[in-house]
């Protein structure tokens, strides 16, 4: 993996989840860095460049849609694999202004943590992949 960690932005304003979900990441070797509201999450990703971000929909400050907006005004940043884990259910509308990269939507209370574990390693395991065979920048 070109010796690099992978860095991922947990973006969540549940300090218990924030945790378990770093927790979880890290065991796994990956770099994690935790904002928790929406104008942290955007000066958090200019500053790291995250390889994925998790970002919850509901946070202080602003909306993970704003959030998402945002990014998507940024070339190096509006192609991040995203993972959308909210409580909200989202129509279509609103799933796809939350497109960046790849993103995957897990509702929060119908996801276990094996099943958020398993979607966030094929993620990781896709940017890896991805990585691999040089489509970075």
């Amino acid at each position: 993996d070109n010796g690099k960690k992978l860095r991922v932005l947990v973006v969540e304003d549940d300090d218990n989840l924030a945790q378990m979900l770093a927790t979880l990441l890290e065991s796994r070797g990956i770099e994690t860095v935790i904002a928790k509201t929406g104008k942290e999450a955007i000066r958090q990703s200019q500053e790291i460049n995250p390889d994925l971000m998790i970002l919850d929909l509901i946070l202080p400050e602003c909306t993970g849609f704003d959030v998402v907006e945002w990014l998507q005004q940024h070339n190096r940043l509006c192609n991040i694999p995203l993972l959308v884990y909210s409580a909200c259910d989202l129509n279509d509308t609103e799933r796809t202004k939350l497109k960046l990269g790849h993103t995957e939507f897990l509702t929060k209370g119908r996801t276990t943590t094996q099943e958020f574990e398993q979607k966030v390693m094929e993620l990781i395991t896709r940017i890896t992949q991805n990585r691999q065979s040089g489509n970075q920048e």
